[in-house]
C-alpha cells in the first residue's frame, strides 16, 4: 500500500532528483523508495565499532601521554577491568 509523503527539500536537490528520474526513466518517488531500501540494507550490514574492534584495541599509559581521548579510554578500561576482577574474587 502506497502512502503520500510531503518533504521539504533544498531546490537544488529537487532539480537533481528530477534530472535523475528523467535519465533513469523512473519517478522521483521510485528513486526515493529505492534509496531508502538500499540505505536500510546497508545499515543492517554495517558492523558497529564494537563488532569491528571488540577485544582487539590495546592502549597503554604511553598512548595516553598528550592525548586526552586515549587517556580517558585507558582509564575507563582499567576501571572496568578492576571492577571485573573484584567481582570474580
Amino acid at each position: 500500500m502506497k502512502t503520500k509523503l510531503t518533504l521539504s527539500v533544498d531546490r537544488k536537490a529537487v532539480r537533481n532528483a528530477k534530472n535523475l528520474s528523467q535519465r533513469l526513466g523512473k519517478s522521483v518517488s521510485e528513486i526515493f523508495e529505492e534509496s531508502m531500501i538500499r540505505a536500510d540494507a546497508t545499515k543492517r550490514h554495517q558492523k558497529t565499532w564494537k563488532e569491528l574492534l571488540g577485544g582487539t584495541l590495546t592502549l597503554t599509559d604511553a598512548d595516553a601521554v598528550g592525548n586526552d581521548r586515549a587517556a580517558r579510554l585507558t582509564s575507563r578500561s582499567k576501571t572496568k577491568a578492576t571492577r571485573r576482577n573484584a567481582k570474580r574474587a
